[in-house]
């Protein structure tokens, strides 16, 4: 599996199950890169983020390793970001139809 998803160019990890996160995650979760094609027009489709938080202030703070993740999470396709604040969320394209739920979170 692991050979496979390589030679497809995407991003993967495999979860450890330690019974104190989400129940059910698949083995792999895969970032794969897409072409968009005529017949996926109107449709929904899933992209994959990766949200990578730090305290106020601390935005610049990012580990070498993290940094290599995120920028092998875009190379395959996905968005990967670095914030301190839920609100920063705003000036990404993909986020901004959901304001109201950030403009909720922050009152």
């Amino acid at each position: 599996m692991k050979r496979v998803l390589k030679a497809l160019g995407a991003w993967y990890f495999m979860p450890v199950q330690t019974g104190r996160g989400v129940g059910g995650v698949p083995d792999f979760v895969v970032c794969v890169p897409v072409t968009v094609t005529p017949d996926m027009i109107g449709r929904t489709v899933g992209l994959f983020v990766g949200v990578e938080t730090k305290a106020p202030g601390r935005r610049s703070n990012v580990s070498d390793l993290q940094r290599l993740q995120i920028d092998a999470i875009c190379r395959a396709g996905g968005l990967a970001v670095v914030v301190d604040d839920a609100a920063q969320l705003r000036a990404i394209p993909v986020f901004r139809s959901h304001m109201e739920v950030l403009d909720a979170d922050s009152g």
